[in-house]
């Protein structure tokens, strides 16, 4: 490989600023949804039935 060519996969291997700041942003949203998420069961509605 040569040198020139090494440095443009190395330039292809990192996210910007942007894009990687981007990424977490999402990666909270997504966090904060299953933080919060209540899954109704079965046996919960058949308790609040009763």
């Amino acid at each position: 490989m040569t040198h020139q060519s090494q440095e443009n996969r190395n330039a292809y291997e990192f996210l910007n600023k942007v894009e990687y700041l981007k990424g977490i942003a999402i990666y909270e949203s997504i966090n904060k949804e299953f933080a919060t998420y209540s899954e109704s069961t079965k046996d919960e509605e058949s308790r609040e039935g009763s």
